[in-house]
């Protein structure tokens, strides 16, 4: 990729700038939304630090596995799981995660 999209390039530089600002994107299918936000994200990484710093959440399983495996094909230093598992589940050890809601509920204890 040399060339942002037209939503990165709308929506990259608007997150970048803030640290406590919520945003709403609309494109279609293909656009290059998971880049969108998933730029923004792997910058903000501390690659010496391998707690996690990034929760990224999606409503499906396969939206799930989409979401990290982009990301794990652009972020080369520092690591992205997924996870989808029951209240039983271990926390993961990685700078990013991508799970459903369920999980983050369930993992905060239903909070």
């Amino acid at each position: 990729m040399t060339t942002p999209s037209k939503i990165q390039a709308m929506s990259i530089p608007s997150i970048n700038a803030s640290q406590s600002e919520n945003f709403l994107f609309q494109a279609t299918n293909g656009s290059g939304k998971t880049l969108a936000f998933g730029i923004p994200a792997i910058m903000r990484v501390d690659a010496s630090d391998p707690r996690p710093q990034v929760i990224i959440m999606a409503n499906t399983r396969e939206l799930i596995r989409q979401v990290a495996g982009v990301l794990q094909a652009a972020c080369k230093k520092c690591n992205v799981t997924i996870c989808i598992g029951e209240k039983e589940a271990k926390a993961p050890f990685a700078q990013i995660i991508v799970s459903v809601p369920a999980w983050i509920a369930n993992m905060s204890g239903g909070r």
